[in-house]
């Protein structure tokens, strides 16, 4: 209690330095004001000038989302803070923290994006001429029919909640 007082002091001194609101933030943790230690670590983030700073307020607030139970979004932070991590050793602690909050989390999600060239995007036919059923005759095929080529961009999603897990069980829902 009493180093957030000083916190709040010192902030109220000086609200443009993300050192106090981290400061609050961990005080706020500590006293399980999961919240108010939320908001603090979010505007040290948005204050934060440098790199480093932008590593600590990260972390801060994946930890108090963490003790909060708020494992999805511990899991952005945490994405956040290896972003700014200041060497390979602490990237490399992010990451582990990440698996290990990731087995904890109940939800999972994944998410793909891409975007390639392609001769034939719309599935047209190569040819020129087509047959219909192996009918005598050919018809000439318009531009729509003909292969196009352009860019093909696809996204994938998938989401699975563990319902309940034991040692011989598991149970998800899967989308």
């Amino acid at each position: 209690r009493a180093a957030l007082e000083i916190a709040i002091a010192a902030n109220k001194a000086d609200p443009t330095n993300p050192n106090y609101l981290i400061a609050i933030a961990r005080a706020h943790t500590a006293l399980g004001n999961y919240d108010a230690a939320i908001a603090a670590g979010n505007q040290a983030w948005s204050q934060s000038g440098s790199n480093g700073m932008k590593f600590v307020a990260a972390n801060t607030v994946a930890t108090a989302h963490t003790k909060a139970s708020n494992f999805s979004r511990a899991q952005f932070w945490l994405r956040r803070a290896r972003q700014y991590a200041p060497n390979q050793q602490r990237a490399d602690q992010v990451a582990k923290d990440y698996r290990a909050l990731a087995r904890r989390n109940p939800l999972a999600a994944s998410f793909r994006f891409g975007i390639a060239p392609s001769s034939n995007i719309n599935n047209g036919s190569a040819n020129d001429t087509a047959s219909l059923f192996g009918f005598p005759g050919e018809f000439t095929l318009n531009g729509e029919a003909r292969a196009l080529s352009g860019y093909q961009l696809s996204m994938a999603g998938n989401m699975s909640l563990r319902l309940s897990q034991s040692q011989n069980s598991l149970t998800t829902v899967t989308a």
